[in-house]
């Protein structure tokens, strides 16, 4: 048997042994180089050229501008198959360079860089709504910070030597920055909703062939319960927005930015509690999406499909309020007309103080005013509700006690899931609690009848 070390490989086939069996191949006027890599198919004990006979076929290529020739397998010993797999692979690769996207020597950084290019033109092309790149920008970025603690290298590590499995070191990462900041099983789901978005960015990549199967990650499985909001009675509800009224009065220290903003607070408040919309609905609002019957106090809102969670435009409607006092309050329409600084067509209905329309061309649907009211609704409204210990109390729970008003007037539930963009089964699962008490009153209510009858 002969020896099939690399020094006596080196003495049948002369220095460049590594490179075996070498065919050129054209494709257009690009030539290609085919060959075998007897270095690394060699199985130990066989002689070298019957081991060469079975190795796979490899092609590489110069790529304009870089150093280094591109190479990659093709996973097939059958030269005529080889051929056919390495031109159309070209074709593919050729294709990617003219769009922009790396294709050699690809590190962290190039595949972070290249999905997010990605998600914007999923964007453009209406194949993803605007509203939820930031939650996915959000995620990747805890990604980033994990790969920057965990490899040396950080983003710069090339990603044929990524590992998968160092993705299931993420679950005690996060917990442990999270740990306090929110209860156990709200932190499970958004993890796992996190290494979710992450997988998917590695398995795009892969489908690219920007890396290998290898860099997808991986971990064990973890239960993660579903997350149940704290359900808000209608006297909780009530007793914040006497909280609310009072936080929100103007005060003669309030500076005009200041006064703006605090009533920007209250009046989304109530124009959330009486329609359902959703928050980036409502920030995604824009004066042309609004029709109102000034006589009746009535708003029709066109909600966007650019802006609803379900990607599908809808129609609901906003009518006045009754208070104590007999009077009937529109508050979007009131919020309108007192409280609105910018009135063009294309303004956000809840603008930024200083400017009408979104800067950002990736994010349309969230406007500065979205942000600043966020900042406003955690560190000054719900200071206050924290001394009636209702501080846990969100903009969330506003679409909620519409809805369930909604249910104890008896209202349709399929009616009202179309009202506020979702599912029947959401409506039914959520909220049948209200659905069980409606279905307990009415027996009762026949049963006092069947005894009135005896």
């Amino acid at each position: 048997m002969k020896d099939t070390s690399r020094k006596a490989a080196k003495a049948v086939y002369g220095k460049g042994y590594s490179t075996l069996d070498k065919q050129i191949l054209n494709v257009g006027s690009r030539r290609l180089t085919l060959f075998r890599r007897g270095d690394q198919l060699r199985p130990k004990g066989e002689d070298l050229p019957a081991a060469v006979a079975r190795g796979v076929w490899y092609f590489k290529f110069r790529v304009e501008g870089k150093k280094n020739d591109y190479k990659e397998s093709l996973k097939t010993n059958s030269l005529r198959e080889a051929k056919k797999l390495a031109e159309d692979r070209y074709l593919e690769l050729l294709s990617e360079i003219k769009s922009g996207h790396q294709i050699q020597s690809l590190n962290l950084g190039d595949v972070f860089r290249q999905y997010s290019k990605h998600l914007d033109d999923q964007v453009r092309r209406g194949q993803k709504r605007p509203s939820t790149l930031k939650n996915i920008h959000c995620r990747l970025g805890h990604g980033k910070r994990f790969l920057h603690q965990k490899l040396s290298l950080a983003l710069n590590t090339k990603v044929s030597t990524v590992d998968g499995n160092l993705w299931n070191q993420y679950l005690t990462w996060r917990e442990e920055e999270v740990r306090g900041k929110t209860k156990n099983q709200a932190s499970l789901s958004m993890i796992r909703d996190e290494l979710l978005v992450i997988r998917a960015m590695f398995r795009w990549a892969y489908e690219k062939k920007l890396s290998s199967e290898r860099a997808i990650p991986r971990w064990d499985t973890f239960k993660t319960p579903e997350p149940k909001r704290e359900r808000v009675t209608f006297e909780q509800y009530n007793q914040v927005v006497r909280i609310l009224n009072t936080w929100s009065s103007v005060k003669e220290s309030d500076s005009p930015r200041d006064a703006y903003y605090k009533q920007m607070v209250r009046h989304a408040f109530f124009t959330i509690s009486n329609c359902g919309l959703r928050s980036g609905e409502l920030f995604g609002l824009k004066n042309k999406d609004l029709t109102i019957d000034g006589e009746q106090q009535l708003v029709t809102i066109r909600v966007r499909a650019d802006t609803s969670k379900k990607g599908k435009d809808r129609n609901t409607t906003l009518s006045a309020r009754k208070y104590d006092d007999g009077s009937y309050v529109n508050h979007l329409v009131r919020w309108i007309k007192d409280h609105a600084i910018h009135k063009g067509e294309n303004d956000f209905v809840f603008a930024d103080f200083e400017n009408g329309t979104s800067k950002s061309k990736i994010y349309p649907a969230h406007s500065a005013a979205r942000e600043k009211f966020y900042k406003l609704y955690r560190f000054g409204f719900r200071a206050a509700l924290k001394a009636k210990d209702l501080d846990w109390f969100d903009l969330y729970h506003c679409r909620h006690i519409y809805i369930s008003y909604r249910l104890r007037d008896d209202k349709n539930p399929y009616m009202v899931a179309k009202a506020v963009g979702t599912s029947l089964y959401q409506i039914e699962k959520t909220y049948d609690n209200i659905q069980a008490e409606l279905a307990s009153l009415e027996i009762q209510k026949d049963i006092g009848k069947n005894k009135n009858n005896r």
